[in-house]
């Protein structure tokens, strides 16, 4: 999860910003807040969905060897690392594909102990930190 922060901070940073004001006392996101939330990914960070299905189906950034597969949009073969080649096929998923499989993957990770709201809190208390120390880093 770091590493998808790590390479789309710029999309991501504003939204958590967004998110951490909206967390309660509890320390949780508000049920109505999610889907809020998961609508501003699709339109603001798309490629990072798409990564998040990428490595729910077994996909891993390590993984560099290249495969060639048809292009989904221009049917022309186009060769890539493994991940980024799933990441591709996931962008061009059918829209209502995307959120089932997001739907779907919400339900396997999240738990009555992390809720979803309790989970967005603390990737976004974890956003803000790794913002941070990553700014304390630069010159």
């Amino acid at each position: 999860m770091v590493g998808l922060y790590k390479r789309h901070t710029g999309e991501l940073e504003p939204m958590f910003q967004r998110v951490m004001a909206g967390v309660s006392e509890q320390g949780q996101v508000q049920a109505a807040d999610i889907e809020t939330i998961v609508m501003s990914l699709a339109t603001e960070a798309p490629i990072l969905l798409a990564e998040v299905v990428a490595l729910a189906t077994g996909g891993d950034p390590a993984d560099t060897e290249e495969v060639t597969r048809e292009h989904p949009a221009t049917g022309r073969p186009v060769t890539l690392p493994t991940f980024d080649m799933a990441v591709l096929l996931a962008q061009h998923l059918p829209f209502p594909v995307q959120t089932d499989a997001l739907d779907k993957i919400g339900r396997l990770t999240f738990t009555s102990d992390m809720p979803p709201g309790k989970f967005f809190a603390l990737v976004a208390s974890l956003a803000t930190k790794v913002t941070s120390a990553m700014q304390g880093l630069q010159p």
